[in-house]
């Protein structure tokens, strides 16, 4: 039974009255602009475990032989999602759709049955209407392998017969019937950008039934969609629902594509949108998901709220409240609105982040030990996981079994990230003493590691990763650790004994080390993997053999050096080789948050705390005074860059290649903004975050081309996660510029700019730029044209559409007391002089707030003032390490940071 989260209004008058005498028991809609369908029934999506990837892939032998099977697959294959297809494509042919089925009923709430290799299928079909860019989206993340089955039907409505050709999207392989007879089958398998595949059909006069349905083999983060596009004229799209009234239905979906959220962060316990005035509104706050750092189980709570929006058009809904003694944060509540009392069927689905709960602090108070006892308090009341089992070891208390329940499973399955929870293991059972562990439960851990897989050319398989640069090194440490714990022992899953897996692991994890200690990281700045980098560090530090654990206590010293460097006032303010969407919305979701909240006072208490609580309880390791003098001085008047740099091995990356990053920022006391420099110019991206400008947790501003509408983490790129196709950037003091180009026939075919306007004290528009104001911060962007503000769904407000092309921006910051009002800012500044070369690339003409004129062009020229500017090439440049070493050393041997009469040198070679 659901639980109202606020008192229902009462309502004079049912607005559905009419409808429900006049029913015509169906809904009608229109197609999208760009003739995509974006109405749909459909059914539940069908998992089960993918039990036969031996059949198509070795358990034995060497992982990179190519003839390892008849289909030439080896298990590498497995472990990085785009080169998966040949594996997905072997078993699709062994477990092909099955073409024979019986057509389920076209009807909102008909029940219907459908057959696959592994047997029949029940389930119901429900209203779906997709994204912006058209698309069913079943995508998920799944541990370990799993088949996946989902079907989607639609109707189409013509009046006279008349051809047209369809195109159906998918990654993965469909088949579609019209009208109940199997019209073709597409089996293309992509990673995550559609196939397209062209149907050529004659709809008769009236409605033709299309059915699709969609098989999918998910090897961790899964893209699962399919889509139709009719081109051509367009069709009317019918959706039956029994006692729906397509008339009265057509004002009702106005109503709710016009609803239009406040922001769709949440920091205060409450969502707030606006609609129709005196419409009543059933709100539904469900599926609240749980990140998995501390027990991986989803909270699935429904509540429902009836709220009418007052005079103006507000309403407000409270969240549910944390459960008592469980701080797991709600990283995403999907939120359902549909009028109250309606029999139309229809509604619409928000997702929002929701960072209520989250303990954030700006400017530090306090001591180093005040901190690490707040970060521990908070650990110990997190749900069981290794994050609160280590900050209760650390106060005597016992392993519990419920504490490694998760852990090990993960294990025992071998599912995707229990290597983390490996390593957290090996952690409790150096610091628990027998006595202190609940009876089973360590004979339990040490027989889990003992049959564990540590890496990819061991028996077994398997879809972990092991190939992004943080997993590498987790798995190396946790082999190296594992066999250095049970040198005398023999692991079943290799039948090698400890002392050989510690020696493989060592000579692996010391490859890393030493190509991370001379070059940095190609995941750089990331704030999510830099944490699971320092948790491994400590682990090595505290546990590995002497040389490794001398060399993990000196990269230690360079990332946190580094993330002190690009911090500012508790944000890790800077751009990043990998993130993700919910910590570009709020930095309080920042999974480095922790280790900043411990080491030097400032940033978020939140459920990724592993790392911190890691570094917080070891003995190995203690945090260097440098670090923290740097932390202080980067959030007021700060410049810096570092350069990461290095190769890429076919053998640890899967990918034959260099890699380099310059990133470079500059902070004020109210600002800070910073950009990647010419970083892989025009070629596709994944997940990287290139320029941005911070003034508070939830201020901060960006812009992408964006690869699809969704935002899910397990879409890469997404809508403002990464780039489909990545810019140049680059900066001059307190402004970046950013030059897009847009291929030909992009899915999307534009930019946007993130400006999450109802977080600012204040906002302006003006010409070509928006301005905001967060206390006495201030930030200015500028595109050709200017921006139009998206004015309904939950972006609403927060992304803003250019009004031309796109193709330019420059962005630029200040403060109250040195550029006056908002206002005054905006008006001292000149237009950008934008313009497209003869190769038809853009270029652009500036002169910024100081004075200096800035001219760049995609091609590779950056000028201020006339003067070719070189982007920095020396590892570390800031106040706390200047450029005052000689020039043609800069790889020195010897790395030193000081400042505020601290001062450590890290040897890198």
């Amino acid at each position: 039974m659901s639980t109202p989260l606020l008192p229902a209004p009462t309502i004079a008058g049912d607005p559905t009255e009419v409808s429900v005498r006049q029913a015509t028991g169906r809904t009608v809609h229109r197609l999208s602009a760009d003739g995509m369908v974006r109405d749909w029934l459909t059914g539940p999506l069908w998992e089960w475990p993918c039990d036969d990837l031996d059949a198509v892939v070795s358990p034995t032998g060497s992982p990179w032989e190519k003839d390892a099977q008849p289909d030439g697959l080896a298990r590498w294959r497995l472990t990085n999602g785009p080169d998966a297809a040949p594996v997905k494509s072997a078993l699709y042919r062994r477990h092909p759709l099955v073409e024979d089925q019986r057509m389920p009923h076209a009807a909102a709430g008909a029940s219907f049955a459908w057959t696959s290799h592994a047997g029949r299928h029940d389930g119901e079909l429900s209203r779906t209407h997709t994204g912006t860019d058209g698309l069913v989206d079943w995508s998920g993340f799944a541990r370990t392998p799993q088949y996946r089955l989902a079907v989607a039907v639609t109707q189409l409505e013509v009046d006279q017969a008349e051809w047209r050709d369809l195109e159906v999207h998918s990654t993965g392989p469909v088949a579609v019937w019209v009208n109940g007879d199997c019209a073709a089958v597409f089996d293309d398998i992509t990673y995550m950008e559609p196939s397209r595949h062209r149907l050529r059909l004659r709809l008769e006069a009236g409605i033709t039934t299309v059915t699709i349905a969609s098989w999918q083999l998910a090897l961790r983060e899964c893209r699962h969609v399919v889509g139709l596009r009719v081109l051509g004229q367009p069709v009317a799209v019918v959706v039956h629902q029994p006692d729906a009234d397509e008339y009265t239905a057509a004002a009702e979906e106005s109503r709710l594509d016009a609803i239009a959220f406040e922001g769709s962060t949440i920091v205060a316990g409450k969502l707030a949108f606006r609609s129709t005035p005196g419409i009543s509104l059933t709100a539904r706050v469900h599926g609240i998901s749980v990140p998995g750092t501390g027990g991986g189980a989803a909270v699935e709570e429904v509540r429902e709220a009836v709220v009418t929006p007052d005079a103006s058009g507000l309403a407000v809904v409270a969240l549910p409240a944390i459960r008592a003694g469980v701080h797991h944060l709600p990283y995403e509540a999907l939120i359902t609105l549909s009028e109250t009392g309606s029999r139309n069927g229809l509604s619409r689905t928000f997702p929002l982040i929701n960072a209520s709960e989250v303990p954030t602090r700006r400017v530090a108070t306090g001591t180093p030990e005040d901190w690490r006892t707040d970060l521990l308090d908070y650990a110990r009341v997190l749900d069981p996981g290794i994050a609160s089992a280590l900050a209760h070891a650390d106060a005597g208390g016992t392993v519990r079994h419920v504490d490694l329940r998760h852990a090990l499973g993960l294990i025992i399955e071998r599912g995707d990230c229990s290597d983390f929870e490996a390593v957290g293991i090996l952690l409790l059972l150096h610091r628990v003493p027998d006595s202190r562990w609940e009876p089973g439960v360590r004979q339990a851990a040490v027989d889990a590691l003992l049959g564990f897989k540590y890496w990819i050319d061991q028996p077994g398989v398997d879809a972990q990763c092991y190939f992004t640069e943080n997993h590498q090194f987790v798995w190396h440490v946790a082999e190296h650790l594992a066999g250095r714990r049970f040198a005398g022992q023999t692991f079943t899953g290799t039948g090698w004994d400890g002392a050989r897996h510690a020696e493989h692991g060592a000579r692996l994890a010391a490859e890393w080390l030493s190509a991370k200690l001379a070059g940095g990281f190609s995941e750089f700045e990331s704030n999510a993997y830099a944490a699971i980098n320092c948790f491994s560090l400590v682990a090595l530090a505290e546990l590995g053999d002497q040389e490794l654990a001398a060399s993990a206590r000196k990269l230690l010293d360079l990332l946190l050096c580094s993330l002190a460097t690009a911090s500012w006032r508790g944000i890790h303010a800077t751009a990043h080789g990998r993130s993700y969407t919910r910590m570009l919305r709020t930095a309080r979701l920042e999974e480095t948050g922790p280790l900043m909240w411990l080491c030097w006072g400032t940033g978020s208490l939140n459920p990724a705390a592993a790392p911190a609580v890691a570094l917080a309880t070891t003995r190995a390791y203690h945090v260097p005074q440098v670090v923290r003098e740097i932390a202080r001085a980067s959030s007021s008047d700060w410049s810096y860059s570092t350069v990461n740099s290095g190769r890429l091995r076919p053998e640890t990356d899967l990918l034959d290649r260099p890699f380099r990053s310059v990133v470079t920022g500059f902070h004020t006391p109210h600002a800070a903004i910073a950009c990647v420099e010419d970083y892989r110019v025009g070629l596709p991206g994944l997940q990287e975050h290139v320029w941005g400008v911070t003034l508070g947790p939830e201020t901060q501003v960006f812009a992408t081309h964006p690869a699809t509408s969704s935002r899910s983490g397990d879409v890469r790129p997404n809508a403002w996660s990464g780039h489909r196709v990545l810019p140049r950037a680059r900066r001059h003091e307190g402004s970046v510029i950013a030059l897009h180009r847009i291929p030909v026939a992009d899915p999307t075919g534009r930019t946007h700019l993130w400006f999450p306007s109802s977080h600012f004290d204040e906002v302006i528009v003006e010409g070509d730029w928006i301005g905001g104001r967060l206390g006495h911060g201030l930030v200015v962007v500028a595109t050709d044209g200017g921006f139009q503000r998206i004015a309904r769904g939950d972006e609403a407000g927060e992304e803003w559409m250019p009004r031309r092309a796109g193709l330019w921006y420059v962005a630029t910051i200040g403060s109250v007391d040195e550029r006056g009002s908002l206002s005054d800012f905006i008006r001292s500044l000149t237009d950008p002089e934008y313009g497209i070369d003869a190769h038809g690339e853009p270029w652009l003409c500036w002169t910024a707030p100081n004075g200096n004129h800035i001219e760049a062009d995609y091609a590779g020229c950056f000028t201020v003032d006339g003067a070719h500017v070189a982007s920095p090439s020396r590892r570390f440049d800031s106040p706390a390490c200047p450029d005052d070493a000689d020039p043609h050393a800069e790889r020195d041997a010897d790395i030193t940071f000081s400042l505020g009469g601290a001062s450590l040198s890290v040897t890198v070679r």
